[in-house]
């Protein structure tokens, strides 16, 4: 629950108004802000790719149907020792 409050926090414009900078400014703004963008989109997708992996490996490992359920089954120990 706190890592959805940061993630909605991020989410907000940094600056509400460019009006006290200049045409260079706010063209550097508005491409770190494009790349912030892209940045939290490529997580977005490495977050769910990791999800898959995790299925995987419970799957292989007999621990359910592959839902994500069986997941509160192992240990966190023991998905360490399988992630790394």
């Amino acid at each position: 629950m706190m890592m959805r409050r940061k993630e909605q926090q991020s989410q907000q414009p940094l600056f509400t108004s460019t009006a006290g900078f200049g045409t260079e400014d706010k063209a550097r703004i508005s491409e770190l802000t494009k790349q912030v963008d892209e940045n939290n989109q490529q997580i977005l997708l490495q977050k769910l790719e990791i999800k898959q992996l995790k299925d995987q490996i419970i799957k292989l490992l007999g621990g359910g149907n592959g839902d994500g359920s069986s997941m509160m089954m192992m240990s966190q120990v023991q998905m360490q020792q399988y992630m790394t």
